[in-house]
């Protein structure tokens, strides 16, 4: 169950980035969080739940310029584990607008490494973003990773409801390429155990370096098998222990290998805090 106080800091505020973005989360019984996510430029969403225990999470990001719609949201928390650090957390977005096809970014996605930290000004959650580009275009950004760096505040202005959108599950897809277990070929202790649905959800387990096992989420592009695309977007969220992991890329369907980008992160104190999260590239093969 979630810690009132903790909850009463994550679940009841609006949060607001430096792009002038709004976030809203609730509290669910089961600890994790639904929230929604509008902005006025294309960036990105955060959740985080409230329980002092690892928790899972679910949202959705509505943009209303260089992106248009709602956009489904996925993601981790770590355990607290010192209340002078902060939590690590890991969150994953797919940018397929909820009921649209349209978008031109639809086949991307999302991962972002990072932690809730309590500072002088109040609680802050401070995020590390991967934007995972993976289709080409004439006039859209060039396919790879591009990162930025995010940070949200409460705000006392300002106005946004939550929805029940991306909340809906539906059966799993066998036939999905991403389906099965995959083994690091860089940290072969690097494990992942995948299912996806026909909606494009990821669920399964991860076995981190150290031997600790914990459950994944996630989000993919599930219409690029069937449009014959070379690259399959991939964004997954972990949380063991202390720290959070944020595993986002793409399934190189040539290649049938994954090529990740890992965003490992853990709370610290606010003058630590450029320690929080650490980056590595990451390719993973089918067992």
């Amino acid at each position: 169950m979630a810690d009132d106080n903790t909850t009463s800091v994550i679940a009841g505020p609006l949060w607001r980035n430096e792009y002038d973005s709004l976030m809203r989360l609730q509290a669910e019984i089961d600890g994790s969080l639904q929230g929604i996510y509008s902005s006025v430029h294309r960036e990105r969403a955060g959740l985080l739940p409230g329980a002092t225990s690892g928790s899972n999470l679910r949202g959705v990001y509505r943009s209303h310029t260089g992106a248009s719609g709602e956009y489904r949201v996925r993601g981790c928390v770590a355990a607290a584990t010192d209340e002078t650090r902060g939590r690590g957390i890991a969150l994953s977005i797919s940018w397929r607008p909820i009921g649209s096809s349209s978008d031109n970014g639809r086949h991307w996605v999302s991962g972002m490494g990072g932690q809730l930290l309590q500072t002088q000004q109040g609680p802050r959650l401070l995020l590390l973003h991967n934007l995972v580009v993976s289709t080409a275009s004439d006039r859209g950004p060039t396919p790879g990773f591009h990162i930025d760096k995010l940070h949200f505040d409460v705000s006392g202005d300002g106005a946004l409801e939550i929805t029940a959108a991306a909340t809906d599950r539906a059966e799993p897809d066998a036939s999905s390429p991403l389906s099965g277990t995959w083994v690091s070929s860089i940290a072969g202790d690097l494990r992942l155990q995948l299912s996806i649905d026909v909606h494009g959800d990821i669920d399964g387990n991860f076995v981190g370096r150290d031997g600790a096992t914990g459950r994944l989420v996630g989000l993919t592009d599930n219409e690029a098998p069937t449009t014959d695309l070379p690259r399959q977007a991939v964004t997954i969220a972990t949380a063991a222990t202390a720290r959070a992991t944020s595993l986002s890329g793409w399934l190189d369907r040539e290649r049938d290998e994954l090529v990740l980008l890992e965003l490992n992160s853990a709370g610290t104190s606010y003058a630590e805090r450029w320690l929080q999260t650490r980056a590595e590239g990451l390719r993973f093969n089918r067992v």
